[in-house]
């Protein structure tokens, strides 16, 4: 993961969506993340109290947002970076700045961050976006590629 102070340049050099499938290295790292946030869902559902997988995810997706640090990551991200190819790029931002602002949330920080597959997924010019069905209770992890997109379920 590369350090926030250089967040913005990386970013801005990644070709998004440029791949034509997902690669074998790309399934290892989806399967890492949703493995860990399974783990981070169940966790929060007992803590929170939460009965309702997507709000539980919310939750995780949002975690460090409401900090200084988190607020300003978030502002830089939509004001430094363009995203380029990437089409939708709000999903992206709040992963991203969840995935370094992790360490801020106190609900969270003593878990293991579910994030960090996802930023070297990123790196790798794939976009991800979470998709909630709210008629089945369940979320999954779209990831993108070029003029495509894969479904891989969650919870």
């Amino acid at each position: 993961m590369v350090s926030k102070d250089e967040l913005a340049s990386w970013l801005n050099s990644i070709e998004w969506r440029s791949k034509d499938k997902i690669t074998n290295e790309a399934i290892i790292l989806i399967q890492d993340h949703i493995k860990k946030i399974r783990l981070v869902l169940d966790y929060v559902m007992r803590l929170q109290q939460i009965d309702n997988v997507i709000e539980a995810h919310g939750f995780i997706q949002s975690a460090g947002h409401n900090t200084i640090e988190g607020g300003q990551l978030i502002e830089a991200l939509f004001s430094e970076v363009s995203f380029e190819n990437a089409e939708v790029h709000t999903g992206l931002i709040a992963t991203i700045a969840a995935c370094y602002c992790w360490h801020l949330d106190p609900n969270l920080k003593e878990i293991n961050n579910p994030w960090i597959p996802v930023m070297d997924l990123l790196g790798m010019g794939y976009t991800v976006t979470p998709k909630d069905n709210p008629d089945t209770q369940e979320v999954s992890l779209a990831v993108g590629y070029k003029n495509k997109e894969s479904l891989f379920w969650i919870m």
